[in-house]
């Protein structure tokens, strides 16, 4: 019996750079280790023949389906090849509505590091120009204030259309410390996310489920797939405003500033004083450029909440974007120092605000910052990049 093969297609930056087609019969080994039969960044990959199917990521590929890496710059994509033996297009049968959470497991940790490397090696083989590392100045674009008007797609098509602002990524191998590394250290791993995303392919209306799938995939990094299960989840129930703040914070990191600040809005219509949709709407508009209007969103959030951590935060990115170098870092000195106000799930976002936000790459990139958090943190303080 003719039975289908594996292709695999790597992209970098939205460019093909490897194409190929292998027969699948014992294990197959691709990505990291010496053994890999197609290289790119990230541990090894073992695909195995199920039967019929494909094992890829624990994950069963019948003929003609297919499951993407997605890790911003790099986009790998693996395709149980119909069994009739011709060419194949993979660039329109992407399945983007659901990534099995092995894949998360799998770039949880050193994915971006190990991609630089690689990134490099390959861009510099193909004479691709990778694109910069934004600082602050990067941030604003020159626009007018959207008039939002209408309720978004069932299913965003995250990533179909350009940003507003660069997205949040960390930049160690610039700054010389290992800002990226720090924050990582303190990013949790659910081990019951393997689990849930079993849950979901039973039944799609677990809300549990699709939370922790989410969540997994937003501490990946894996910005898109968790806007894309948080959308899921208020769809479902539009009264989640827990879903929607995270959705929120999922487009912040994807530069996707316009849809956040319409999220924002969408809760403090129903929750007015809600510090945490006060400061990120004053963040937004910010990023967008209209800073008199975040101005007045980050004095109404001084009324909601005078001694909120957060309201320091809000204030050092808005300090930052209009060049106030010192009253940022002096802003930031104050959320470090008041961290412990913040429950878990927020102190782990100051460190990644620190560690990837654009508009702190100027400041990552100076010893002041380096300084403050270790007066503050001691030993628990950002390290030398290696």
């Amino acid at each position: 019996m003719v039975m289908g093969e594996l292709a695999v297609q790597v992209s970098l930056f939205g460019e093909v750079v490897e194409a190929r087609v292998f027969r699948v019969k014992g294990p197959v080994v691709f990505g990291g280790g010496p053994d890999a039969k197609l290289k790119f960044p990230g541990p090894a990959v073992v695909v195995r023949r199920q039967g019929s199917d494909i094992e890829v990521l624990g994950r069963f590929l019948s003929e003609g389906e297919t499951v993407t890496i997605d890790a911003g710059s790099v986009e790998v994509e693996f395709m149980h090849t119909p069994s009739i033996r011709r060419h194949v297009s993979m660039s329109g049968g992407i399945d983007r509505g659901f990534l099995a959470v092995a894949v998360v497991m799998v770039l949880a940790g050193g994915w971006i590091d190990a991609a630089h490397d690689w990134i490099m090696t390959r861009s510099s083989s193909l004479s691709i120009t990778p694109p910069p590392v934004p600082s602050s100045a990067d941030v604003l674009p020159a626009m007018a204030l959207p008039n939002v008007s209408g309720e978004r797609a069932s299913v965003r098509s995250a990533g179909a259309g350009p940003s507003d602002g660069p997205g949040h990524v960390g930049d160690d191998r610039i700054t010389g410390i290992g800002y990226n590394r720090w924050f990582k250290a303190v990013v949790p791993t659910d081990p019951n996310a393997v689990q849930a995303d079993r849950r979901l392919e039973v039944s799609p209306d677990d809300v549990e489920a699709r939370r922790i799938v989410a969540r997994a995939a937003y501490n990946a990094g894996l910005f898109y797939l968790s806007s894309w299960h948080y959308q899921q989840v208020i769809d479902r129930h539009p009264d989640d405003f827990h879903a929607r703040l995270r959705l929120a914070w999922s487009e912040r990191r994807q530069g996707h500033h316009q849809e956040e600040m319409m999220l924002y809005g969408e809760i403090l219509a129903e929750q007015p004083d809600n510090p945490l949709a006060l400061g990120g709407l004053a963040m937004a508009m910010a990023r967008l450029g209209h800073v008199e209007a975040a101005q007045d969103a980050l004095d109404d959030l001084y009324v909601a909440a005078p001694d909120h951590p957060y309201v320091d935060l809000t204030a050092a990115v808005l300090e930052s974007i209009q060049g106030q170098t010192d009253a940022s870092l002096l802003s930031l000195r104050r959320s470090v120092e008041r961290r412990e106000l913040l429950g878990e799930e927020l102190q782990i976002e100051l460190r990644r605000d620190i560690a990837t936000d654009p508009v702190f790459s100027a400041l990552r990139s100076s010893w002041r910052l380096r300084a403050m958090l270790r007066r503050n943190l001691g030993a628990a303080s950002p390290r030398g990049a290696r």
